[in-house]
């Protein structure tokens, strides 16, 4: 399977860049994974549930065969055409900047925007809907999953 990634983010791959993802922000986006949502990326990508944690949390440079597989997974859930470009950037820029834009949302803040009160978190003061989905400009795509995580923490 040939990839459509060039070449040249593919020396910077080998270089030993950083890859960044934005999978949490785009799984955020559906109701398929809302609940138990890497466990359910994973069968629907036909991937381990170690290696869809490993890519959604950014601690690997994943294979273009789990890039795609999770690439498809997400389409079906969001029912509209995605490119594996749109889910892993090398550079840190994707061909549509916003998630909420690529997943067909008007704009919208994350849950882990809101305390168990529904109050807006502090972090999240003066950001636009939509806004929180752009790389670089507040959150990082996996800024998303150390909050979910303290969340199951503190209950």
């Amino acid at each position: 399977m040939e990839s459509p990634m060039g070449h040249q983010e593919r020396e910077h791959d080998r270089a030993g860049s950083r890859v960044q993802n934005r999978v949490a922000a785009i799984m955020a986006h559906t109701t398929r994974y809302a609940f138990k949502g890497q466990s359910r990326l994973a069968k629907d990508a036909g991937a381990s549930e170690a290696a869809v944690s490993r890519l959604v949390n950014g601690c690997s440079h994943p294979s273009y065969r789990l890039v795609y597989a999770v690439t498809r997974a997400l389409e079906r859930a969001l029912g509209r055409p995605l490119s594996p470009d749109e889910i892993v950037s090398y550079g840190g820029s994707y061909p549509t900047p916003s998630v909420c834009r690529l997943a067909g949302c008007p704009g919208c803040l994350p849950d882990e925007a809101y305390d168990e009160d529904e109050r807006l978190r502090p972090e999240f003061q003066g950001v636009k809907p939509g806004d929180w989905s752009l790389p670089g400009l507040f959150l990082p795509a996996t800024y998303l999953q150390p909050l979910i995580a303290n969340q199951k923490e503190d209950r």
